[in-house]
């Protein structure tokens, strides 16, 4: 495993920008869910590390991340992400 998924990568503010449409009042219909995939935008290098951690916990039938997730292995998964 590489050594930057052993640990916490370091809190930046160029992980990711938060934008705003032109119009606030789209906000008051848009679900949180909407707003972030419209109008988060997240780092290449910081988008790497949540893909490869959200392959490493995955159920491997539905490719959702399951609430069945063991107690430890939801510590690691916090720890990393």
């Amino acid at each position: 495993m590489q050594v930057w998924m052993n640990g916490r990568l370091a809190l930046s503010k160029q992980a990711s920008r938060f934008e705003l449409p032109i119009d606030l009042r789209s906000l008051e219909t848009m679900t949180p869910l909407e707003y972030l995939r419209k109008y988060c935008i997240v780092t290449s290098r910081r988008r790497m590390l949540y893909d490869k951690i959200y392959m490493k916990y995955r159920d491997g039938r539905t490719g959702n991340l399951g609430y069945h997730v063991s107690g430890r292995r939801q510590k690691a998964f916090w720890d990393t992400s």
